[in-house]
């Protein structure tokens, strides 16, 4: 069986750092988010994930670094994990370029409660909800180049393509095998406006895993005077999408998204639920409006 091991997120951009682990340190502020995301609600034990993430730079500003706690849940099974990321900046007068690793602690758990299987003496079977729980270490990497304007992203989770392996112990010659493999990312965007009360934030993100059909989504928000913002996007041959969300001034944001299936699923889910939450802490304001200490052609605030 194939399928994507890796969770995808409807505001992709704004969550950028779950993926992508050269976005560490990126902002002059220190960046502190929550996110939940609850897929095809209505069915049961549908995929729901959650990610308190944090990151900031140091070192004159050309270093950054950050940390993922994450949950998340497919059926039967719940993956637990902490990840630390470090990122190395390289800034010109209107552009940075970042480089990012990360390292992951990740643990699988069945609940054989959930399981139901017509073989019971299948060994794989066996292995599998008695030792019902795996543990693996796992790498990502990524690359990423922008301003307040443009970013390019490019990133490689499960780089180890490490085996979680389901047995009584170390020793054990017998067990059950569920092997990770590389999930890539690329993304790109570009924030317009005529007047930077209205700016119009574009975003597309496409993910690849290797034997699952390529995730390709476009999305279009308009931030309203960087305060209320709104807006919505496309999955091709999956779902269609609206945002929505409030940006604190030196403080925060909070956002909302909804998914409306367009393919097979559409009949037997009630679509799917997203929410953030992010804290900044700024220790200089001067850095978020034009001028000031960030790029050399800085039009708008650095977005959230």
């Amino acid at each position: 069986m194939f399928g994507q091991q890796y969770p995808f997120w409807t505001d992709s951009r704004n969550n950028l750092f779950i993926a992508n682990p050269a976005v560490a340190g990126t902002r002059k502020t220190i960046d502190v988010r929550a996110n939940y995301r609850y897929q095809w609600a209505g069915i049961s034990d549908g995929p729901k994930t959650a990610v308190l993430s944090a990151h900031g730079r140091f070192y004159k500003g050309k270093m950054g670094a950050g940390f993922l706690l994450y949950q998340d849940k497919l059926g039967p099974q719940k993956i637990t994990g902490i990840a630390g990321a470090y990122a190395f900046h390289m800034r010109f007068e209107d552009v940075e370029f970042s480089l990012g690793l990360n390292g992951s602690y990740n643990v699988n758990g069945l609940d054989i409660n959930k399981v139901t299987y017509m073989n019971s003496h299948d060994p794989l079977l066996i292995n599998a909800t008695t030792y019902n729980k795996a543990k693996i270490a796992n790498m990502a990497a990524g690359f990423l180049m922008h301003n307040d304007r443009f970013y390019v992203s490019l990133s490689m989770n499960n780089m180890l393509g490490a085996s979680y392996k389901f047995r009584e112990n170390k020793n054990a010659t017998t067990f059950t095998n569920l092997t990770t493999v590389p999930h890539y990312s690329f993304g790109v965007g570009y924030n317009w406006a005529e007047n930077t009360d209205f700016i119009f934030e574009n975003s597309l993100m496409t993910n690849f895993v290797a034997g699952t059909p390529m995730l390709i989504d476009y999305n279009l928000k308009m931030h309203v005077k960087n305060a209320i913002f709104f807006g919505g996007g496309i999955r091709l041959k999956t779902c269609v999408y609206g945002q929505i969300g409030y940006t604190f001034k030196g403080v925060g944001q909070i956002g909302y998204s909804y998914d409306f299936n367009t393919n097979g699923l559409m009949q037997s889910n009630k679509g799917s639920h997203e929410f953030k939450l992010v804290y900044i802490f700024d220790n200089s304001t001067h850095d978020h409006h034009r001028g000031g200490h960030g790029f050399e052609k800085q039009k708008f605030q650095y977005m959230m």
